[in-house]
């Protein structure tokens, strides 16, 4: 069983002795005249995630065919007789489709799929998919619904994972560390997006209408774009500070509201978290390789809002509102895990207090080769990491090594991790 770094909190990521299962003879499949598909299913062992696959001769139809799909998948399902239903009438507009096969997959509660999507409407209900193209709605191209109305989180490969944090170069620079071997004991949710302030707005029951800038960019819808001027404790509560009182949040934050409406222990990522998923994989220094300098002024475009990069007024506008201010997320490239707005747009608050000066970084091997676990940075402080950069910020102060100290409150977001579990 691998340790979960949420400690003293709502749940831990628990494997069950039993394993769950589904009998390929306990399924049955029926589609009536309407198209009308009803599956049934029984599932035994224990509760666990269920997911679906609809093949026609043994090929799958694709996820995004059978998005709609409700019932008793996509979710913690419990031991028993299931039943998940699917209107078919998109997928067989014409004739009742033959040689049909559903191909059911239970996910033990401590490996869940790869996405986990929270509704923040009543009743907050949790849904897990396999990739994004299983998203219902209209999966990520519904702007409203997964910028706003929704969280959609990506499970970060960490457990047992090693990777060098920091960067060689201008180690004695405030902003960097050195680098060091760190390893980390478990799989993650991570947030694609920085929280949104449509997203900020549902959880903490506010109605804020943007991001208190004057401008909200040539695209500007502000319910999209990343929250800012945030206090932490209206995260966290006041007085829960990290890591003297560990991942305890009071009831009436953010992070409490969160806990209590999912059963996901949610929080900031810690500095170690934030950089394994800004990389994912990668070891050069942005995720899209080692050098800026070598791409234009449009495919720089692509990867990060960068401020100070030309031509400027193509991407942002012409006037300083459009380009002085925060855009609305996932406009540009993923990195590898899905993951956007990594750099530029606006900076991200992590859990551990900054610290500028190398010598106090006794956390770390004196000899940075020894591996540091899960790392939780200094005992105290006075400001959090930030990471990532912002819209004012060029490619130089936003790649994935840079951090910076700030207030929670100084124009900066903030994204969500939780442990990667299913609790109900």
């Amino acid at each position: 069983m691998n340790k979960t770094f949420f400690i003293g909190i709502l749940s831990a990521c628990v494997a069950h002795a039993v394993q769950p299962s589904i009998e390929d003879g306990s399924i049955t499949f029926r589609q009536d005249s309407g198209r009308n598909v009803t599956i049934t299913y029984r599932l035994e062992g224990t509760s666990a995630i269920v997911t679906a696959d609809i093949l026609t001769n043994g090929v799958s139809m694709g996820e995004a065919t059978f998005s709609d799909i409700s019932g008793a998948v996509n979710r913690l399902v419990h031991e028993g007789l299931n039943t998940i239903t699917w209107d078919a009438r998109k997928a067989w507009p014409d004739n009742i489709a033959t040689n049909v096969t559903v191909k059911l997959t239970a996910w033990q509660t401590n490996s869940p799929p790869d996405y986990c999507v929270v509704n923040l409407s009543s009743p907050y209900d949790v849904r897990y998919y396999v990739s994004t193209n299983a998203l219902p709605d209209g999966g990520l191209a519904n702007r409203k619904t997964y910028c706003r109305d929704k969280l959609v989180l990506r499970k970060i490969p960490a457990a047992g994972a090693m990777f060098r944090m920091g960067r060689d170069a201008d180690a004695k620079y405030g902003g960097r560390q050195v680098p060091h071997m760190v390893q980390m004991t478990s799989d993650y949710y991570f947030s694609i997006y920085t929280v949104t302030v449509g997203q900020y707005n549902k959880i903490a029951g506010t109605s804020l209408s943007g991001n208190g800038l004057s401008g909200n960019g040539k695209y500007g819808e502000p319910l999209e774009n990343p929250i800012q001027n945030i206090a932490y404790a209206d995260l966290r509560g006041s007085g829960y500070s990290w890591p003297q009182n560990g991942h305890e949040v009071a009831e009436d934050s953010v992070f409490g509201t969160l806990r209590a409406n999912t059963g996901l222990a949610f929080d900031l990522p810690t500095d170690a978290q934030w950089e394994y998923a800004c990389r994912a994989g990668t070891t050069t220094r942005w995720w899209f390789g080692d050098s800026v300098s070598d791409l234009t002024g449009e495919q720089k475009m692509e990867y990060g809002w960068f401020g100070w990069v030309q031509p400027r007024d193509q991407f942002y506008g012409t006037g300083k509102n459009d380009w002085g201010c925060t855009h609305p997320v996932g406009q540009l490239k993923p990195n590898p895990w899905g993951v956007y707005d990594l750099y530029g747009n606006a900076w991200e608050t992590c859990l551990d207090y900054f610290v500028s000066d190398i010598a106090a970084w006794n956390w770390m091997a004196d000899d940075y080769r020894d591996p540091v676990t899960d790392p939780m940075g200094v005992a105290s402080g006075t400001v959090r990491v930030i990471r990532g950069g912002a819209y004012s910020n060029g490619p130089e102060d936003a790649d994935s090594s840079m951090r910076h100290s700030g207030k929670v409150a100084e124009t900066h977001g903030f994204r969500l991790v939780c442990p990667a579990c299913a609790t109900r």
